[in-house]
């Protein structure tokens, strides 16, 4: 009917991104809130930024996967690049003035997937060359301007690049 028409419209209008998850389920079904334990095993990065395959050993498939799908759901709200793990993004939507600076101060080390490359398209088959893998707070640095790991955040070209 006219459901299935629209979503293929809406896929086809966003470019090559039919590989996004249909909607935000998948991030939902997640409940970043209720599994803050505080006794969660958060991998350490070899270094501050890195590929897929620097943290395959690190990480498993299942938390590549994790990563993918938060990356694509920022995407999805219009995102280029995931400004912070989902679980600072809703502690900060939901906090007052003071818990936001307090929030800003503290070091997260979640991990986020950003794009080298925001011009190649969210795909599976581009992750290996296209993803770098940062703590949630090398993200909030490089979307301040700042350089992490030998990189920064070029606005005008809307790449990771050297410094």
């Amino acid at each position: 009917g006219k459901m299935s028409n629209t979503s293929i419209d809406v896929t086809s209008a966003a470019g090559d991104h039919e590989q996004l998850p249909p909607d935000a389920a998948a991030v939902e079904n997640r409940n970043p809130q209720e599994r803050d334990d505080g006794d969660e095993k958060i991998p350490q990065l070899p270094k501050p930024v890195c590929t897929p395959a620097e943290v395959a050993n690190t990480l498993g498939t299942k938390e590549l996967e994790n990563l993918f799908i938060d990356m694509s759901f920022y995407a999805r709200l219009g995102f280029l690049q995931a400004p912070s793990c989902l679980r600072c993004a809703y502690r900060e939507a939901h906090a007052g003035t003071a818990w936001k600076d307090a929030l800003a101060s503290q070091g997260c080390g979640r991990l986020v997937m950003w794009r080298k490359d925001t011009a190649l398209p969210i795909h599976p088959d581009n992750l290996q060359a296209n993803a770098a893998i940062v703590p949630c707070q090398s993200a909030k640095a490089l979307m301040r301007g700042e350089s992490v790991g030998g990189v920064h955040w070029d606005k005008t070209t809307q790449k990771l690049v050297s410094d």
